[in-house]
């Protein structure tokens, strides 16, 4: 069941980040950071009502541990915005995906002490590799190839990206065990804009005038980000539950689908084709995702 939940998760992570990518693309990244989280947390607001006074109860014990993933986080949103700057949606996503994954497998194994069988570990192995190959195989002959230079900072952005939040998803997992799972999309995701935010001013002080750090936003298009970043809640609180329910390191190897759904997304949005190589190495992934689901 809770895998179920972790795949619903990872297809609304990765509809938002491919909605997000046009703003990525158009505006400053560490101000659509901030603009995201603040749109996060202005839509869960309304949510919070459903909750009851003694969920409520936990955020004094969770704040030290959510600040700390909201820095790690604001910078792992930074460096993922900068490499869907540079590099194709889908190649963008596959490479953060399998660097999170790892980072959150090793922070659940060697700190929270969760153990995998062999069958789990062959099948996260294959999910990854099927992402690498669906990331490193060939371009359809109508994409024109990316120049070396956007490639390597495209890849690194990645990379720091995929560390970061392997980083903070994993301890987030372990903190939203202990509260409800609207409550962290909540109190994470506003901390995360708040923490870009307070990025951005500090940048626009150096250069002379605090809002000279900002991009600015027109309330349409501050709409539009709400709209475009709102499956977050979905995906954050399905994550919050299934790691709650299961294994941080499974459900993180789950998540990792999201490269797959994303570069169909991105395929029908912005015109990224796929070759045959990658649409197999798609089919491969879902046999993965279904054979942990299995075990």
């Amino acid at each position: 069941m809770y895998i179920v939940i972790a795949l619903i998760a990872a297809f609304a992570y990765a509809l938002q980040g491919t909605l997000m990518a046009s703003f990525y693309r158009k505006m400053d990244t560490l101000s659509v950071v901030a603009y995201r989280g603040l749109a996060i947390g202005l839509a869960t607001l309304p949510l919070l009502f459903s909750l009851k006074a003694s969920d409520f109860a936990t955020v004094p014990s969770i704040m030290g541990s959510i600040l700390v993933c909201s820095v790690v986080a604001a910078c792992g949103n930074w460096f993922i915005a900068n490499a869907v700057c540079r590099l194709p949606v889908g190649i963008a996503s596959a490479l953060f995906d399998s660097f999170r994954t790892v980072t959150a497998i090793a922070l659940a194994i060697f700190f929270l002490g969760e153990m995998l069988n062999g069958i789990q570990f062959a099948f996260i192995g294959a999910l990854l590799a099927c992402v690498v190959t669906l990331c490193l195989c060939k371009k359809s002959p109508g994409n024109e190839p990316l120049p070396p230079a956007l490639l390597f900072t495209g890849i690194a952005f990645a990379l720091a990206s995929g560390v970061s939040l392997g980083c903070a998803m994993g301890m987030i997992g372990a903190t939203s065990r202990a509260t409800h799972p609207l409550l962290i999309v909540f109190l994470w995701e506003l901390t995360i804009g708040l923490v870009a935010m307070g990025g951005a001013f500090a940048r626009g002080k150096l250069k002379g005038g605090v809002m000279e750090g900002f991009s600015p936003i027109s309330l349409k298009d501050f709409g539009r980000v709400v709209l475009c970043s709102s499956p977050t809640i979905i995906g954050t609180a399905g994550y919050a539950f299934a790691a709650k329910l299961g294994s941080i390191a499974v459900v993180s190897a789950v998540l990792s689908a999201g490269s797959v759904i994303a570069a169909l997304i991105a395929f029908l949005l912005y015109r990224e084709r796929l070759t045959s190589t990658q649409y197999a190495m798609i089919a491969l992934c879902c046999t993965a995702i279904a054979g942990l689901n299995l075990v």
